[in-house]
């Protein structure tokens, strides 16, 4: 199955913070979280209206910006696992 990459950049009260959603047919996975909850709002809308279900999240590092939306992309989307690195892992608690 082919891939296709949909970037989300987020508005300047969000610092312009990058997630992407890689795509497969039926299924997708986002890399990164987002800043804020209301940029994470936003990118939860996007996911949705993809119309693919969800199965990850991968955090590449953990800076704030990175994984301070998380909460907010996990209610929307509590089946999806979280992924990251273990020393990312570590770094993010």
């Amino acid at each position: 199955a082919k891939l296709s990459v949909q970037p989300f950049v987020a508005s300047e009260a969000g610092v312009r913070v990058t997630s992407t959603l890689i795509r497969g047919e039926r299924e997708a996975i986002l890399i990164d979280a987002q800043f804020i909850e209301s940029e994470a709002a936003r990118l939860v809308e996007m996911i949705r209206q993809d119309g693919r279900a969800l199965t990850a999240v991968y955090i590449t590092h953990a800076h704030p910006d990175h994984y301070f939306g998380l909460p907010v992309i996990k209610a929307a989307f509590p089946e999806a696992r979280v992924l990251a690195h273990p020393r990312v892992a570590a770094e993010m608690k």
